[in-house]
């Protein structure tokens, strides 16, 4: 999942290059891991049984994830990060 966001990022101009984007999340693992489970929670239909619910899960995740972004120290990390996360 995550290289697909890397080459997802590259297909719509995106400056950075893969191996950059790749080494972000290396060095974030934690925002890697909460980006997998935001994934899984907004698309895994087993996952939860409403809408209602899927929403209130997603949103925990994202607000975990805005706070793990203000850790973040390098600018075009930040950059990688927040554009695949919303």
């Amino acid at each position: 999942m995550l290289r697909a966001y890397a080459k997802y990022l590259r297909q719509i101009g995106f400056a950075l290059t893969p191996s950059f984007i790749e080494g972000t999340f290396n060095a974030h693992p934690r925002m890697a891991r909460l980006l997998v489970q935001l994934f899984r929670r907004r698309f895994d239909p087993a996952a939860v049984a409403g809408a209602a619910e899927r929403e209130v899960d997603c949103s925990e995740v994202a607000s975990e994830i805005g706070q793990a972004l203000e850790d973040v120290e390098n600018l075009n990390e930040d950059r990688v990060l927040r554009s695949t996360w919303r």
